[in-house]
C-alpha cells in the first residue's frame, strides 16, 4: 500500500465526505476502522483496521465526537501510533483545539476543523489552533484544507467553533419546536426553507450531519459556557438515546427507506 496523505477516522458522515472529496481532489486518502459507514466510502478506497498501518501519514483527521469518553480515549492511542510531526485534525463539533490537545503529549500538533455537511456547499473552511498550536504544522493543516476546499481560514478556538455551534443551535430550536407541538417536523423545515430560503430545512440538517453529533455540540456548548440557550432539546436527547441518529441510522426526525446520506 501507497502512504496516504491523509488518514480519516471516525463513524460519522462528516469523516465520509471528507474522504469522498479528498479523493475527488487527488488526495491519497485512507479510512481508519470505517464500521457502519463502510458501504457509502468511494470504491476502491483504502480501510484500514488499525492506526500502526498507516504510521508514516503526514495528517489524520479524528470527526466523530460521540461519546467523550472515548473520543478522548481514542485520540490518545491514536497518538502512540503515529509520528511525533503528524498533525491530528478534529471535528470542532464537541471542543476546541486547546481543550482536546491537554489530553495529549504533543499539543501542538492538534487542530479543530468547522466543518458541517454537507460539504458540497462549503467554498471555505476554519481551522482552528490552540494555544499551544505549532506554527508550521497549522500551515501545513491550513494548506490540506485549502487544497480539499479551496480556501482555509483562521477559526476560533472554543467548542463548536462558528459554523458547527449555529447550525446545532438552530438543529435544536427547530426541535423544541417540535417537542412543543408548535407544527411537525416537515412543516417546520418547509418555514425555513420557504420563509428565509433556507438551502434546508433545520431537523432534515439534523438528520443528515447525525443527531450524535448535533447533540455532542450542544452539550460541550452547554458545559462550557452554562448558558441555558445550549440545553439540548428532550425530543433530540431521546432520539440520540434510541440511537435513531438521522440519515446513517434510516431513522431521525423522518423515516428513511434504502438509506442515501445524499438524497
Amino acid at each position: 500500500m501507497s502512504i496516504p496523505d491523509l488518514v480519516i477516522g471516525g463513524e460519522s458522515v462528516l469523516g465520509l465526505e471528507l474522504a469522498q472529496r479528498a479523493a475527488e481532489r487527488g488526495v491519497e486518502v485512507a479510512y481508519l476502522r470505517p464500521g457502519r459507514i463502510q458501504p457509502f466510502l468511494p470504491p476502491g478506497m483504502t480501510v484500514l483496521r488499525e492506526p500502526s498501518a498507516a504510521a508514516r501519514a503526514e495528517t489524520f483527521v479524528v470527526t466523530s465526537i460521540h461519546p467523550r469518553r472515548s473520543f478522548i480515549a481514542g485520540l490518545q492511542f491514536l497518538e502512540t501510533q503515529i509520528p511525533p510531526d503528524a498533525s491530528i485534525l478534529v471535528s470542532g463539533f464537541g471542543a476546541g483545539a486547546t481543550a482536546l490537545g491537554a489530553y495529549l503529549n504533543h499539543p501542538g500538533r492538534l487542530f479543530a476543523i468547522g466543518a458541517v455537511p454537507p460539504l458540497d456547499r462549503q467554498q471555505g473552511i476554519a481551522v482552528a489552533k490552540g494555544m499551544l498550536g505549532q506554527d508550521l504544522a497549522y500551515e501545513r493543516a491550513l494548506g490540506l484544507m485549502e487544497q480539499l476546499f479551496g480556501r482555509s481560514y483562521s477559526g476560533p478556538d472554543a467548542p463548536g467553533m462558528t459554523l458547527p455551534r449555529v447550525v446545532a443551535t438552530l438543529v435544536n430550536e427547530a426541535a423544541f419546536a417540535l417537542g412543543e407541538g408548535v407544527a411537525q417536523a416537515p412543516d417546520i423545515d418547509r418555514a425555513m426553507l420557504l420563509g428565509v430560503n433556507y438551502p434546508e430545512g433545520p431537523l432534515a440538517w439534523g438528520d443528515r450531519i447525525g443527531l450524535d453529533e448535533v447533540l455532542g455540540c450542544l452539550l460541550a456548548l452547554y458545559d462550557h459556557y452554562g448558558e441555558n440557550r445550549y440545553r439540548p432539546a428532550p425530543v433530540l436527547r431521546r432520539l440520540v438515546q434510541a440511537r435513531f441518529v438521522g440519515r446513517l441510522a434510516g431513522r431521525g426526525f423522518y423515516t428513511y427507506e434504502g438509506v442515501s446520506l445524499h438524497g
